[in-house]
């Protein structure tokens, strides 16, 4: 006997069930980093958003793309300086924006922004669960 299993996703304009799972999968590796990564709060954000860096926004289901932009925005809206002071001591060299930002950010801001990765993440891994079990509904064995 052959088994035939035949799954259909229909994208519609949104994101790949792939994109989605390597955006959740990078999002679950940022919430690790803030939840027991070492360091403060700014510390545990700036792995976080180097853990997001290389998700883009098309691989997020469209109706959570404004909230991924507004956290990139927000690690990233300071201008980077040529020399800066940090920890008492004169850096020189080209600081990034993400380093410029959380180096000027309060840390309730800091504490917002880890509180919208976990929120984030959350929303995605409901979203493939929810997929998943809408796909296997859909695979039709034929025998």
């Amino acid at each position: 006997m052959t088994q035939v299993v035949k799954v259909e996703l229909e994208t519609r304009g949104e994101s790949s069930a792939s994109a989605i799972s390597y955006a959740g999968a990078k999002f679950g590796d940022a919430v690790h980093a803030l939840a027991i990564g070492k360091g403060r709060i700014k510390e545990r954000l700036h792995d976080a958003a180097v853990v997001l860096q290389p998700v883009r926004e098309g691989d997020l289901p469209e109706d959570l793309r404004p909230c991924f932009r507004w956290i990139k925005e927000e690690l990233t809206k300071r201008e980077p300086r040529q020399r800066a002071v940090i920890e008492g001591r004169i850096v020189e060299g080209v600081e990034g924006r993400l380093g410029a930002t959380l180096r000027t950010m309060r840390v309730a801001d800091a504490v917002l922004l880890a509180e919208q990765i976990c929120d984030l993440h959350y929303k995605l891994e409901g979203r493939l669960r929810s997929a998943s079990v809408i796909w296997m509904r859909d695979i039709r064995l034929i025998l």
